[in-house]
């Protein structure tokens, strides 16, 4: 599915209970790739790493508001969306990114 704003997304699993809102601290496992299929952040596949959400960038902001506790999705986030013009250790600036999402926990 496309989103207003650009996002793209499969939800795999909507999870149980509430859903995700910005105002909450989620934990998750994912991978983040590159559209070539260069892993530019796999350590958390199994590895559950947690955030406030408006730490996020803004498509995740977006996309896990899809979700609640134990959902499952996969996002294609737009340069827009995640880190524009700016140049990260493995991300080149306008990078589109893919994630592989599952949230473990939310407070």
């Amino acid at each position: 599915e496309k989103s207003d704003s650009g996002l793209y997304f499969k939800i795999i699993k909507e999870g149980n209970g509430e859903f995700i809102k910005l105002t909450d601290e989620v934990s998750f496992n994912y991978v983040g790739k590159l559209l070539n299929g260069k892993i530019f952040d796999g350590e958390h596949k199994n590895n559950p790493i947690t955030f406030q959400m408006e730490d996020l960038i803004q498509g995740w902001k977006e996309g896990l508001m899809y979700l609640k506790p134990g959902g499952k999705m996969k996002m294609i986030v737009p340069p827009y969306l995640g880190y524009g013009d700016y140049e990260l250790d493995n991300i080149p600036p306008h990078s589109i990114l893919y994630f592989d999402i599952e949230v473990v926990d939310v407070k």
